[in-house]
C-alpha cells in the first residue's frame, strides 16, 4: 500500500482526489478518514489521520495544491 507521500504526489495530479480526502478531514472522523485513505490505496494509521483532522485549519484544497506545486 501507499504512503501519505504517495497521496501527496497523486493528489497534485488528481484535483478530484485531493477534493475528496480534504472533505473528508474537514467534516470526518479519525476512523472514516482512515477507511478512505485505505479504500483509495494508501495506508494511514489512525494517529495519522488523527493529526491531519486536528490540523484541518492547515489543510485545504488550494492550499494542498499550493504546496504541492511549490515542490
Amino acid at each position: 500500500m501507499a504512503t501519505f507521500v504517495n497521496f501527496i504526489a497523486d493528489a497534485a495530479a488528481d484535483p478530484a482526489l485531493a477534493k475528496e480526502i480534504v472533505q473528508e478531514i474537514n467534516n470526518g472522523t479519525p476512523q472514516s478518514l482512515q477507511s478512505l485513505f485505505s479504500k483509495k490505496g494508501y495506508n494511514l494509521s489512525i494517529e495519522e489521520c488523527e493529526t491531519l483532522i486536528k490540523n484541518a485549519h492547515h489543510i485545504g484544497q488550494e492550499k494542498l495544491t499550493e504546496n504541492v506545486r511549490s515542490y
